[in-house]
């Protein structure tokens, strides 16, 4: 069940105030490490729309990371991400606020029942030039019955550390103007909107719906859910150039020719002026946030070219956004993934050390104490989270790891269709492949929760029989004592590389299994034979 909702979830991004408008709103679930839920897939959401940026624009902002949390509770699921930039202190401090309110609203107004539930927030940079830069997140929102899919976007200027959301970028006397055309824009197309009860917070987060395309192009995705019925999804609807001239501020059309020429983020420069934003009026003085500049936190060093670009914030053991410095880059080895031959468990005490969710801002320490203790383990990563921290994930290569596949965005697969299942474990792998790890052949799926469809993506899937609950207790005491308690012969034990008290758990871990006479192996040493697409492998003594 949620908890109460924590004082703090997300470390506090820097001392930037931030004043935005407001928003619309243990072990494989179920039971210890076998869910089989058949949870119905997203029903009337209508389809997603999501026509911002296609380009891998995280590339022209340095320093650029995601920090994610991640919670397992029986029936609900929950993954969060959130952008954290050098030199961008007023888009942290926007992007961590907006996630703890959805965080916030979720465990509050979700009340705990038989129906699973989920939130899931990812990210993604939408326009970049110069000190602009904007992020645009995507929220999937399961209460327990019509999923709903909500996009946000924070729009940062930081030379002058003013960050807004669209409703920010439309002139105040235009709002009204902006509602109605997108009610009669509606009409023509044959839906059915209600704008009479409209509040002024629901017309806020109508036109935080503004959304800029690299062609230029502007348009407005209208809310799924708030005036028109779940099941007509998010519609979109277009402005002529006419109409965005006349609705948009001066900073909404310097974003606007940020996103149709971006370039390198450079926090103190000033973007070139397009001759329409140079005609247009005044910024707008809606919903802004002001802030200083911080220091820049420790870059994760060159990204990949992964397939797109996503991310979320982490709920850290420490409050503060400072990484350790990443080691320096190994090259990518031409050694293939151990093949699981070295080892003869049929004989020996077997146990296999699995880690999810990465990699994070801890993993190169965890390489260091497992490749110092001689100690192999199979890491099952995220496609953001390699995309992010490419010199980690050729390490964890290198170092003679297994790596796997958690998908990209870490949703729960039981609510995705056939396509959005696949999607999730072919981006990952492409993902993963561009930051060096080779192509992951093993499928750990988020929450540990499957269906018949999820069986059919083609690997074999990794699931556990030791969960540690190191997510939830971030104690390295008691993380050790329930992953050597908790061990037999063959186990699969589950931890999470994003906690540093995880980290700090592994020497002892690693010590007390082999006093008790456990051999530390890989996922596949486990087997010593090839492991089969779509069958479940829960310890070396329980295949399904």
């Amino acid at each position: 069940m949620p908890p109460t909702p924590p004082t703090v979830v997300l470390p506090p991004a820097s001392s930037v105030s931030v004043v935005i408008p407001p928003a619309s709103s243990s072990g494989p679930a179920t039971s210890a490490a076998e869910t089989t839920s058949s949870a119905p897939p997203t029903s009337g959401t209508g389809t997603a729309v999501d026509p911002g940026q296609d380009a891998d624009l995280d590339e022209l902002v340095p320093g650029l990371y995601p920090e994610r949390v991640v919670e397992n509770y029986k029936r609900t699921a929950i993954s969060v991400s959130r952008p954290v930039a050098d030199g961008a202190p007023a888009l942290t401090a926007a992007a961590a606020r907006w996630v703890q309110r959805q965080y916030d609203d979720f465990v509050t107004d979700t009340p705990p029942g038989e129906a699973p539930t989920e939130l899931n927030i990812g990210w993604r940079v939408s326009a970049v030039a110069g000190p602009l830069i904007a992020v645009r997140f995507t929220m999937y929102l399961f209460p327990g019955a019509s999923g709903v899919n909500v996009f946000h976007t924070i729009y940062s200027d930081e030379a002058t550390g003013v960050a807004t959301t669209g409703a920010g970028l439309i002139r105040p006397e235009q709002r009204a103007d902006a509602v109605q055309l997108i009610t009669s824009a509606l009409r023509a197309k044959g839906f059915d909107p209600d704008v009479e009860t409209l509040a002024d917070d629901d017309v806020t987060t109508l036109l935080d719906g503004l959304t800029f395309a690299p062609d230029g192009s502007v348009s407005i995705v209208v809310p799924q859910g708030l005036i028109l019925p779940l099941s007509d999804g998010s519609p979109v609807v277009p402005l002529s150039q006419q109409q965005a001239s006349a609705y948009l501020t001066a900073a909404g059309q310097r974003f606007r020719q940020a996103t149709r020429s971006p370039s390198e983020f450079r926090p103190g420069s000033r973007p070139a002026t397009s001759p329409a934003a140079a005609s247009s009026s005044p910024a707008s003085t809606g919903s802004t946030s002001t802030g200083s500049t911080s220091t820049s936190p420790t870059s994760p060093g060159s990204r990949s070219s992964a397939t797109r670009s996503s991310g979320v914030g982490t709920r850290t053991q420490q409050p503060s956004t400072t990484r350790p410095p990443t080691p320096t880059a190994t090259p990518t080895p031409t050694a293939v993934q151990p093949p699981g031959t070295s080892v003869n468990c049929a004989e020996k005490r077997c146990v296999a050390l699995t880690f999810d969710d990465g990699p994070g801002r801890y993993t190169d320490q965890l390489i260091d104490e497992l490749t110092a203790a001689g100690a192999p383990a199979t890491f099952f990563l995220l496609g953001p989270q390699a995309d992010a921290y490419p010199a980690t994930v050729r390490r964890l290569r290198s170092a003679g790891m297994v790596i796997g596949n958690h998908t990209m965005d870490h949703r729960n697969l039981v609510n995705m269709d056939a396509a959005g299942q696949r999607a999730e474990v072919t981006e990952a792998a492409a993902a993963i492949e561009a930051a060096g790890g080779g192509r992951p052949t093993l499928l750990r799926p988020p929450y540990g929760s499957y269906n018949a469809t999820t069986r059919t993506l083609g690997d074999p899937m990794v699931m556990w029989d030791v969960d540690t609950e190191d997510w939830r207790n971030k104690d390295a005491t008691v993380t050790a004592r329930r992953a050597v308690d908790g061990a037999s012969n063959g186990s699969i034990i589950l931890m999470h590389d994003l906690h540093r008290s995880t980290v700090q758990a592994v020497p002892q871990i690693v010590s007390q299994l082999r006093a008790k006479g456990f051999t530390l192996v890989t996922v596949p040493q486990l087997y010593g034979a090839p492991l089969q697409p779509g069958q479940l492998y829960f310890s070396r003594n329980r295949v399904r």
